[in-house]
């Protein structure tokens, strides 16, 4: 195909579509304005990936003190048990418990939040795991779980 050909057929529909009654033009002009409208809208403000709750999790994040800095509430909302669950802020800390069942609250502190380094000494690697920092900068709590996953962005940072 060429693109007088293309040319053509394009030439040809419109004429068809010229040839429609003013009623089938009107609702064509609709519709395609519906299309516009919505590809606009999404291309202008497209749905937020940041903040995603596919678990049905109640998250409260608290102010924290200088001994167990910031604090967590996070209940489970849905109707089902959560398994193999892992709790996870900035920096890679985590809190890993077998199941969160259907209802209940679980309580996390900063100081709970632990990960994995790995520590040279002498030349030899040694594995370590630390806590995160009391007055360490959390900006989200992501909760991961066999069920699905919730990640909650946390606005009010310590003072």
């Amino acid at each position: 195909m060429n693109f007088e050909t293309i040319k053509g057929r394009v030439r040809d529909k419109w004429s068809e579509f010229r040839a429609r009654s003013i009623y089938f033009q009107l609702k064509a002009l609709i519709l395609a304005s519906y299309g516009a409208v919505v590809a606009i809208t999404l291309l202008w403000a497209p749905p937020s990936t940041l903040a995603k709750n596919q678990i049905g999790a109640g998250i409260m994040a608290l102010e924290g003190d200088d001994i167990v800095g910031r604090s967590f509430i996070v209940e489970n909302q849905s109707r089902n048990h959560w398994s193999n669950v892992r709790f996870e802020i900035d920096g890679g800390y985590t809190v890993e418990l077998d199941m969160v069942q259907a209802g209940d609250k679980v309580t996390l502190y900063a100081k709970d939040f632990t990960k994995k380094v790995i520590r040279k000494r002498r030349g030899r690697e040694i594995p370590k795991t630390v806590s995160a920092p009391v007055d360490a900068v959390i900006t989200n709590l992501q909760i991961e779980c066999s069920e699905g996953l919730a990640v909650e962005p946390v606005v009010n940072q310590p003072q």
